[in-house]
């Protein structure tokens, strides 16, 4: 059933809480602790996919919700750190190096979100008025229980 419902595309994407649940299988697949306080931001959106970026405590998830698939999966995770002082967000890989985060603007409904060399899309129309830098910011700070969240002039990706 699984196959047929694949190939007619029968099932509908997956809720915010569905995509938590998969992260959080991963996490604990992974060993990481600190999921708990997921939180999620839908990126990019079509008729087929949804792209979210899901934080929690110590990493930033990725997860493709492509309805030719079976059910969502998680393409990549690096380590996250929000800095108050900096009001910045830093990304690092399973090895400790750092992560470069891009965030080039186009015109017309989709820009890019380069992470570590990969082009991911985001809807622009998701991130009106607030841009998906500062989206992902707040996401980051508060799934780190940050007291106080980053202001759009101040908030910045290293």
């Amino acid at each position: 059933m699984k196959i047929l419902g694949s190939i007619i595309g029968s099932r509908g994407f997956a809720s915010v809480d569905e995509i938590l649940l998969t992260v959080s299988r991963y996490a604990e697949d992974t060993q990481d602790k600190g999921a708990e306080n997921a939180k999620a931001l839908l990126i990019f959106i079509t008729s087929r996919q949804q792209t979210w970026l899901v934080a929690t405590r110590r990493k930033l998830y990725c997860v493709l919700d492509d309805l030719r698939d079976e059910e969502p999966r998680v393409w990549w995770d690096y380590s996250v750190e929000y800095s108050l002082d900096q009001k910045k967000f830093f990304l690092s890989d399973n090895e400790g190096k750092p992560v470069s985060v891009e965030f080039r603007e186009q015109p017309g409904e989709t820009s890019i979100l380069r992470i570590n060399s990969q082009d991911w899309q985001y809807s622009n129309k998701l991130f009106t008025p607030v841009s998906i830098q500062e989206s992902l910011g707040r996401l980051i700070a508060e799934a780190q229980g940050s007291p106080a969240l980053p202001m759009a002039s101040d908030l910045s990706a290293h």
